[in-house]
């Protein structure tokens, strides 16, 4: 599980995240993001100027969920900052949901404060 919650807006560390994630797939059959607190800005809605790294991360978003990975958000997250995941694939969980992902993962990578 590789935790994201870094914003993707001042930082490349959401995308860094992302590329880890696509990254340790080779070694690691199942692999999950989660992005928490400020990561959920990644799916702001917004549309990224092409080639910025908030373009690039939802690109390997895409790639994730096509090669059947899970990508969470967390839903108190984006509620606290009025944000809608509209990404198909994508799931919304509870915190408390969140925590067990975390808690049942074999191996954990943190990207963020």
């Amino acid at each position: 599980m590789v935790v994201v919650s870094e914003s993707p807006m001042n930082s490349v560390r959401a995308a860094e995240g992302i590329r880890i994630a696509l990254g340790l797939i080779t070694y690691i059959d199942e692999i999950g993001v989660l992005f928490t607190g400020d990561g959920v800005w990644t799916f702001n809605g917004l549309k990224p100027e092409e080639g910025s790294a908030m373009a690039i991360s939802l690109e390997q978003i895409g790639t994730l969920l096509e090669m059947e990975q899970k990508v969470l958000v967390d839903k108190e997250s984006c509620e606290e900052r009025a944000i809608q995941p509209q990404i198909e694939g994508v799931e919304v969980i509870s915190t408390n949901d969140a925590r067990k992902a975390v808690r049942n993962s074999k191996h954990i990578v943190t990207v963020g404060a």
